[in-house]
């Protein structure tokens, strides 16, 4: 049995198939003179870079991408590190504020309140305000919630402790 052939024998057919084999050729060479061109511009700014560090040598196609590719991903490992590093004040300074009223839950659940806590809430709401001007503008929206009102202390905090002092 005869293999059946690919494109029909039309006329049409083989000229369609003759067109590609002609232009593969050329779309191939056009494809490796654009990746030559980047990897020519690369070497070029790698030998601007590092010709501090090595003696004139012509840098060879697979050097220039591993030294890219190394380059890329160790800006991708600092991009990392600089956010990581850029969110910890802000994650310092909300969980401060969150102490601090934390705190003025626990003494405001106790009354009748004594100097030391009406100083100890004075000295939260003043410190809040300071905390919270150098929070972040993204950090902006938390309400304030020193003095809490009575209403919002949970029923575990309303009874009153016993202590031994």
């Amino acid at each position: 049995m005869a293999p059946y052939p690919l494109l029909p024998e039309s006329p049409e057919g083989r000229k369609t198939t003759q067109n590609n084999k002609r232009r593969k050729p050329v779309v191939e060479k056009m494809r490796r003179d654009r990746i030559n061109t980047s990897i020519e511009q690369l070497r070029q700014l790698l030998e601007k870079a590092i010709e501090k560090e090595q003696t004139h040598c012509r840098l060879e196609k697979a050097d220039i991408l591993e030294i890219t590719v190394a380059y890329i991903e160790q800006q991708q490992r600092l991009e990392v590190r600089d956010a990581y590093l850029k969110s910890i004040p802000d994650t310092y300074h909300q969980g401060y504020i969150k102490c601090l009223r934390e705190t003025a839950v626990f003494l405001n659940a106790h009354e009748p309140w004594s100097n030391a806590q009406r100083k100890l809430i004075e000295y939260i709401n003043t410190n809040e305000c300071m905390v919270r001007k150098r929070v972040s503008p993204s950090q902006a929206w938390l309400p304030s919630a020193l003095p809490i009102p009575q209403n919002e202390i949970s029923p575990t905090h309303s009874t009153k402790l016993w202590r031994p002092w």
